[in-house]
């Protein structure tokens, strides 16, 4: 399910004042990594190698904020224009180059980004696949992708990591909570999905409307100032990768290529989990 308006504005807004406010840093000298560079990088850009063509006397660098390639052209003085460069006739100098040279990092630095988030794990640690996933603890659809991928994680096949996020309804935070706090958070984990799951089976059987926040674990009224922050780390990294749907899935192919989805796959689970 998708984030509220109110969360896509704050991250609009947000993005948009940092990035202006780290642009307009001048610096004093033009040594190899700019001061401007620096402050852009404390707002969460990275950057990737200076190769990009650019105009005599200005350097290009190539750089990436979540899953968007940037390109900043540094002048002799250290200042910084981000944006295309455009040869004599219009076409576009930067792009391909840019593409080219960030994917293959920028995927990597993602993969980088979950492994270090507040993920709760269910399936077996030696699997040889291991699934990322953004879930919120209403998201029917969360359940739903749950339900499919159960094949996999019995198997062995699969080890899904859920982050854990809490922006759907009301009680999704306290839900969240509840499951992170938990002494087995695993357990936690699967005994809610499994409560979901069968609540809208029920729910299919006889036409009624299901309520999210009456199903399965019951939420905290006191979120512990520990678990409050995992929570809040976790939703910033889904905002800083431009995810604004649950669930949101990220994995390393059979080639080691890092993916990225949102929404349940419809009649794709295979390439994505691989053989049972």
């Amino acid at each position: 399910m998708t984030l509220s308006s109110c969360s896509r504005r704050m991250l609009t807004t947000l993005s948009v004042l940092a990035m202006l406010h780290s642009i307009s840093v001048n610096a004093q000298t033009a040594p190899k990594t700019p001061p401007t560079l620096k402050a852009l990088e404390q707002q969460g850009v990275h950057f990737v190698a200076d190769t990009l063509p650019a105009p005599r006397g200005m350097k290009g660098w190539a750089a990436y904020h979540g899953q968007q390639p940037l390109a900043f052209y540094v002048t002799g003085d250290g200042n910084v224009i981000m944006g295309t460069l455009l040869d004599s006739e219009g076409e576009d100098m930067t792009s391909k180059p840019l593409q080219d040279t960030v994917q293959a990092a920028m995927m990597d630095g993602i993969w980088k980004q979950v492994q270090k988030s507040h993920w709760v794990a269910e399936g077996s640690p030696s699997a040889p696949r291991t699934l990322y996933v953004f879930t919120d603890p209403n998201c029917p659809y969360c359940t739903q992708l749950w339900s499919e991928t159960q094949p996999w994680v019995k198997a062995g096949k699969v080890q899904i990591r859920h982050i854990l996020v809490g922006i759907l309804t009301k009680t999704s935070p306290g839900k969240a909570a509840a499951i992170l706090a938990s002494a087995n958070p695993g357990k936690a984990l699967t005994a809610h999905e499994t409560a979901y799951f069968e609540a809208r089976q029920k729910q299919a059987a006889d036409g009624r409307k299901i309520d999210p926040d009456g199903q399965g674990i019951a939420p905290l009224d006191r979120v512990p100032a520990n678990i409050s922050q995992q929570l809040e780390e976790n939703t910033r990294m889904m905002l800083q990768l431009d995810l604004q749907a649950t669930p949101a899935l990220i994995w390393r192919d059979a080639y080691g290529a890092v993916h990225i989805r949102q929404g349940v796959p419809q009649g794709d689970l295979k390439k994505i989990m691989g053989p049972i």
